[in-house]
């Protein structure tokens, strides 16, 4: 395998794992997202629907409380299903750990870089065939993917790449 082989096949591996860190990153957030939302809905229909239910508790209670009262249990049981029953925080971890995954694989493939300055040789070579296939094993664990959001990501971080190359070449000169 000459240098250029050797970069070639290095850069492929690490620009898939940019653009996997990027795709999990987004989903995590989105669903932490969602989890703070329904969470800070169901605490707030809680407190709210406590207060409500001192309100009525008193005789000549307003009749439209009353309702709000009952619209608002309503409100608090549907949040409370949502969180117990969806799984959203299962979710968020789910991105995570696979975030961390594609983050480890980068971070091993981009010292892979700088261990191997001149021609690669054998254990350099070797060190890349088994990052290439923890790469096939983390892609064989994921699910199937949005391809909106992979062609998303995989923009970002071309022109991410682009940027820190253009940048690179700025500074060298």
């Amino acid at each position: 395998m000459t240098r250029d082989d050797f970069l070639d096949k290095q850069y492929e591996l690490s620009v898939q794992a940019g653009m996997n860190q990027r795709y999990h990153q987004r989903y995590a957030t989105w669903y932490w997202q969602w989890d703070a939302g329904i969470k800070a809905v169901t605490a707030a229909a809680a407190v709210i629907g406590l207060a409500l239910s001192i309100a009525t508790a008193f005789p000549n209670s307003n009749p439209y409380l009353v309702g709000a009262e009952v619209f608002l249990a309503i409100v608090t049981t549907v949040a409370a299903v949502v969180l117990n029953v969806i799984p959203v925080g299962n979710w968020e971890q789910f991105h995570r750990d696979f975030f961390r995954q594609w983050t480890d694989l980068r971070e091993e493939l981009e010292s892979l870089l700088y261990e191997c300055q001149g021609e690669p040789d054998s254990p350099h070579i070797m060190q890349l065939q088994k990052l290439e296939g923890k790469m096939h094993r983390i892609c064989g664990q994921e699910p199937s993917p949005n391809d909106n959001l992979i062609r998303i990501c995989f923009e970002a971080e071309k022109k991410s790449r682009k940027a820190a190359d253009e940048a690179q070449a700025q500074a060298a000169a």
